[in-house]
């Protein structure tokens, strides 16, 4: 059985693993929201120039790549924070069960939490929902980009050897 002392510098690690979740879940939100707002304002921005055929074919081919780019950023900083916010939970729920769990005083919110989230338990949770939607703009990043390979082969981007065939030659 843990003594006072124990539990006094538990309490303490258990208030900043909970204090670093909840630091580590508005800095997650606050850059999902910034890249989902420019990520929005590039979608518009080749909408607008993809209406507007006089802009050029080239601004059409990286503005989608550039968006590509940006997702992939977007995902790889959204799966860090998930990372980070699970390792803070984590930390919290093994100070609960050592020191906190036989305590019929403490109320053991991530413990609990547990169970609550298994009662409630749905698909898709939170993170995943992210991660969806992250893809369903890279679909929309990748149809603009074939729709506008489609409609230019990229003239002189990617030369094709020519060969001229002679059909006099008999074999």
């Amino acid at each position: 059985m843990p003594n006072n002392r124990d539990i006094q510098k538990a309490a303490a690690k258990y208030r900043v693993a909970i204090d670093k979740n909840i630091s580590e879940s508005e800095i997650l939100w606050s850059r999902y929201n910034a890249m989902l707002v420019f990520n929005t304002l590039l979608i518009t921005t080749i909408g607008f120039v993809f209406q507007n055929q006089t802009i050029g074919g080239d601004l059409l081919l990286l503005l989608p790549i550039l968006g590509l780019i940006s997702c992939l950023v977007w995902f790889t900083v959204t799966r860090k924070g998930f990372i980070w916010i699970n390792y803070w939970i984590y930390s919290a729920r093994k100070l609960e069960e050592e020191y906190f769990k036989d305590n019929n005083e403490v109320m053991n919110p991530i413990l609990h939490g547990d169970e609550h989230r298994k009662l409630i338990s749905s698909w898709p949770n939170t993170e995943i929902s992210s991660y969806i939607l992250i893809v369903m703009i890279v679909l929309v990043y990748i149809a603009f980009l074939l729709l506008q390979i489609s409609k230019s082969p990229m003239k002189g981007c990617f030369p094709l050897p020519q060969y001229k065939i002679n059909h006099s030659q008999n074999f």
